[in-house]
């Protein structure tokens, strides 16, 4: 529920309040900017709180654009993880897969080997990345799990199947790198990240 606010000055706290504070002077320019032309016309509080409109969507539209205190929190823990794990959770996924196949058929697909190869594909570009990127960019990129999971977990279960044609194997291997490569750029935050860094640039004289 929106609680009341009888002045601009409430309205400008309430809206950005989780936003980070780094971010709250360029988020509320636009708005500060407002107020001041509506009270340099005489306008009262209200008719300004009136223009200004319903606060909650305000909100909303700033934590779309800003990079919130939540996201800063979760981030921060992330700002230097180490690419190499994404190798291990590859192989930890792989050899339980092998052991599930060689369970139901006695016998190991030749095809296990692009697993291998997703985990090097994939290590090897986060690698190149991580110096190209800034810091709280890298770390959107390891809030992305499900970027690495569920094309390793949809990979492997195809190849337990043992009918995997080289066709389908080729299709799959590079479906999974598209995957895998679109959840990391469209990663959580990251987006509003890059934005924050280009501002950053923008402001360096």
């Amino acid at each position: 529920m929106t609680p009341y606010l009888p002045s601009p000055e409430q309205w400008l706290a309430y809206v950005s309040a989780r936003v980070v504070p780094s971010e709250q002077e360029e988020a509320l320019a636009a708005d500060r900017d407002r107020i001041a032309r509506w009270r340099g016309e005489g306008l009262d509080n209200a008719e300004i709180m009136r223009r200004l409109g319903d606060p909650g969507l305000a909100a909303r539209s700033l934590e779309a654009i800003y990079l919130t205190r939540e996201e800063e929190a979760r981030l921060r823990p992330l700002l230097g993880w180490n690419p190499w794990r994404v190798a291990l959770v590859c192989l930890t996924v792989l050899v339980l897969s092998l052991g599930f196949e060689f369970w139901e058929h006695r016998s190991l697909s030749p095809w296990n080997l692009l697993v291998v190869a997703y985990a090097a594909a994939v290590t090897a570009a986060l690698l190149w990345l991580r110096r190209r990127v800034s810091p709280w960019v890298w770390a959107s990129l390891g809030a992305s799990p499900f970027a690495l999971l569920v094309p390793l977990i949809l990979m492997t279960a195809e190849i337990r199947d043992h009918d995997t044609t080289s066709g389908e194997a080729t299709v799959l291997f590079a479906l999974m790198l598209l995957v895998t490569g679109l959840a990391y750029a469209f990663a959580p935050s990251r987006q509003k990240l890059e934005r924050r860094e280009q501002v950053s640039e923008d402001k360096t004289p």
